[in-house]
């Protein structure tokens, strides 16, 4: 059992006895920067989560597998899978100390073409349209952020008000 002989210091307390708020939030990107580029998060952390991930999104459509003509899952798809969770897992690490918002951007099925957030490749519809038949791969949106503590909710909301992004990358869709 742990007892502390001295109080506990809230955040502002801290801020104000290292020199304000940005050397607080400089000491926090320090510490997390140090930690995802150690040698142990690459070898240790980053393959046991994504393993875990792996694992829980094959148990999760495993079944649609089963009840296929081969009735098990592919390994190849279990490599890609892999592959892609990896990226994923190191992304999100480098999204905690960046401090930037990210969006993704899905568009639904009937939504209008728009450009300047959209690529559309191969087949285009003789319809004339300009309306999203199927999406491919989601696009992301990057909004600066003050500088801030490192954040640990990950893909939120962005508020309406928001300046614009400053990168976008393109959702893939058919059209």
């Amino acid at each position: 059992m742990c007892v502390y002989l001295e109080p506990f210091h809230t955040k502002a307390l801290y801020s104000q006895q290292i020199g304000g708020h940005d050397s607080l939030c400089g000491i926090d990107y320090a510490v997390h920067r140090t930690i995802i580029g150690s040698q142990t998060f690459e070898t240790v952390i980053v393959p046991g989560l994504t393993e875990l991930l792996t694992n829980r999104m094959i148990n999760a459509i495993e079944p649609v597998f089963r009840s296929g003509p081969k009735g098990k899952f592919p390994k190849k798809l279990k490599a890609s899978l892999r592959s892609v969770i990896r990226m994923a897992v190191k992304i999100r690490s480098e999204m905690l100390i960046t401090g930037d918002s990210y969006e993704l951007i899905w568009p639904s099925v009937g939504f209008s073409f728009d450009r300047k957030e959209m690529l559309s490749e191969g087949a285009v519809s003789n319809t004339g349209t300009e309306a999203v038949r199927l999406p491919l791969c989601p696009g992301l949106r990057v909004y600066a952020k003050a500088n801030a503590m490192v954040d640990h909710r990950g893909l939120k909301a962005i508020a309406a008000n928001t300046a614009s992004p400053k990168h976008v990358v393109k959702a893939l869709v058919l059209r």
